[in-house]
Protein backbone atom coordinates (compact mmCIF):
# COMPACT_ATOMS: atom_id res chain seq x y z
CA UNK A 1 0.00 0.00 0.00
CA UNK A 2 2.57 2.26 0.91
CA UNK A 3 4.74 2.15 -2.48
CA UNK A 4 1.37 2.70 -4.21
CA UNK A 5 0.81 5.63 -2.20
CA UNK A 6 3.71 6.91 -3.18
CA UNK A 7 3.21 6.32 -6.70
CA UNK A 8 0.30 8.53 -6.13
CA UNK A 9 2.37 11.08 -4.80
CA UNK A 10 5.49 10.81 -7.39
CA UNK A 11 2.83 10.56 -10.29
CA UNK A 12 -0.32 12.40 -9.90
CA UNK A 13 -1.49 12.84 -13.50
CA UNK A 14 -1.02 8.66 -14.63
CA UNK A 15 -4.39 6.87 -13.78
CA UNK A 16 -3.04 3.36 -12.79
CA UNK A 17 -1.24 3.93 -9.30
CA UNK A 18 -4.69 5.33 -8.33
CA UNK A 19 -6.56 2.31 -9.85
CA UNK A 20 -4.41 -0.44 -8.02
CA UNK A 21 -4.01 1.65 -4.81
CA UNK A 22 -8.17 1.62 -5.18
CA UNK A 23 -8.14 -2.37 -5.84
CA UNK A 24 -5.24 -3.13 -3.36
CA UNK A 25 -6.84 -0.70 -0.46
CA UNK A 26 -10.92 -2.18 -0.91
CA UNK A 27 -9.54 -5.53 -0.88
CA UNK A 28 -7.23 -5.01 1.92
CA UNK A 29 -9.88 -3.18 4.28
CA UNK A 30 -12.52 -5.93 3.16
CA UNK A 31 -10.48 -8.33 4.23
CA UNK A 32 -9.21 -7.17 7.81
CA UNK A 33 -12.83 -6.37 8.03
CA UNK A 34 -14.31 -9.77 7.54
CA UNK A 35 -11.26 -11.12 9.67
CA UNK A 36 -12.03 -8.74 12.86
CA UNK A 37 -16.38 -9.87 12.20
CA UNK A 38 -15.33 -13.33 12.07
CA UNK A 39 -16.55 -13.87 8.80
CA UNK A 40 -19.47 -11.57 8.46
CA UNK A 41 -19.88 -8.67 6.53
CA UNK A 42 -22.74 -6.37 6.87
CA UNK A 43 -24.00 -3.91 4.34
CA UNK A 44 -22.96 -0.61 5.62
CA UNK A 45 -19.23 -1.89 6.39
CA UNK A 46 -18.91 -2.01 2.68
CA UNK A 47 -20.41 0.99 1.74
CA UNK A 48 -18.02 2.79 4.85
CA UNK A 49 -15.11 0.70 3.64
CA UNK A 50 -15.46 1.91 -0.33
CA UNK A 51 -15.40 5.65 0.58
CA UNK A 52 -11.71 5.87 -0.39
CA UNK A 53 -11.31 3.49 -2.81
CA UNK A 54 -14.64 4.69 -4.43
CA UNK A 55 -12.69 8.31 -4.82
CA UNK A 56 -9.15 6.71 -6.09
CA UNK A 57 -11.21 5.15 -8.37
CA UNK A 58 -12.80 8.00 -9.45
CA UNK A 59 -9.62 9.47 -9.89
CA UNK A 60 -8.43 7.09 -11.88
CA UNK A 61 -11.50 7.27 -14.60
CA UNK A 62 -11.22 10.60 -14.56
CA UNK A 63 -7.12 10.32 -15.46
CA UNK A 64 -8.02 7.45 -17.63
CA UNK A 65 -11.12 7.86 -18.75
CA UNK A 66 -10.47 4.86 -21.61
CA UNK A 67 -8.63 2.32 -19.30
CA UNK A 68 -10.42 -0.79 -18.78
CA UNK A 69 -8.78 -1.86 -15.47
CA UNK A 70 -10.11 1.91 -14.47
CA UNK A 71 -13.59 1.30 -14.96
CA UNK A 72 -13.41 -2.52 -13.46
CA UNK A 73 -11.33 -1.17 -10.31
CA UNK A 74 -14.94 1.33 -10.26
CA UNK A 75 -16.88 -1.43 -10.94
CA UNK A 76 -16.26 -3.63 -8.38
CA UNK A 77 -16.08 -0.66 -6.01
CA UNK A 78 -19.65 0.32 -6.85
CA UNK A 79 -21.18 -2.95 -6.88
CA UNK A 80 -19.54 -4.39 -3.47
CA UNK A 81 -21.03 -1.23 -1.46
CA UNK A 82 -24.28 -1.53 -3.38
CA UNK A 83 -24.58 1.02 -5.59
CA UNK A 84 -26.23 -1.05 -8.26
CA UNK A 85 -26.66 1.75 -10.73
CA UNK A 86 -23.17 3.08 -10.66
CA UNK A 87 -21.97 -0.49 -10.92
CA UNK A 88 -24.68 -1.27 -13.80
CA UNK A 89 -23.13 2.26 -15.58
CA UNK A 90 -19.74 1.22 -15.46
CA UNK A 91 -20.67 -1.95 -16.92
CA UNK A 92 -22.26 -0.30 -20.11
CA UNK A 93 -19.09 1.55 -20.08
CA UNK A 94 -16.66 -1.08 -20.21
CA UNK A 95 -18.72 -2.90 -23.16
CA UNK A 96 -17.97 0.09 -24.84
CA UNK A 97 -14.61 0.44 -24.36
Amino acid sequence: EEALRAAVRLAPHHWYPYARLADLVFRARLVRRGQARGGQLEARDLTELAAEPAALAREALRLGPEEVYAHEVAQLVARLSGDAAAADALDRAILRL
